[in-house]
């Protein structure tokens, strides 16, 4: 009997604004570690039935974070990660100001600058926030 292990294919984003030419991301730390953790994080999560990665990201950020679809400026898919398994895009926003309250899965978001985000925030996200930064740099 041969048995193949499953991919878990996973999506997110990461709300972003720019002012004075510093680029600031929106990040989530879980209320409980079954939700992912203790550290700031990217907002993510399974792709479900019937979802494309882009409506998974979608739908975890206005979960994890309070993110209103119409606060969306710009979006930029910024790339496959962890093997192909982990689809990133990021949100420009319009209003820092205009989220709902997350759900029950966040204890609270942040605002960082990517150095602050390498300071604190999950290791093995950090790669792929250091290439958002340069991808939103570049696309901006």
């Amino acid at each position: 009997m041969i048995i193949e292990k499953v991919k878990t294919i996973r999506a997110g984003a990461i709300p972003f604004y720019v002012e004075d030419n510093i680029i600031k991301m929106l990040f989530m730390v879980p209320s409980s570690e079954q939700f992912g953790g203790s550290c700031l994080q990217i907002a993510k999560g399974i792709i479900e039935i019937g979802e494309d990665e882009f409506e998974t990201a979608l739908r975890e950020c206005k979960e994890e974070l309070g993110l209103k679809e119409e606060n969306i400026e710009k979006i930029y898919f910024i790339g496959k990660f962890n093997h192909e398994t982990f689809h990133i895009f990021a949100f420009e926003i319009k209003d820092i100001n205009d989220f709902n309250e997350p759900h029950y899965e966040t204890k609270e978001t942040k605002w960082l600058t990517t150095s602050e985000f390498l300071a604190v925030g999950r290791d093995h996200q950090k790669k792929i926030v250091e290439i958002s930064e340069k991808r939103i740099k570049y696309l901006n």
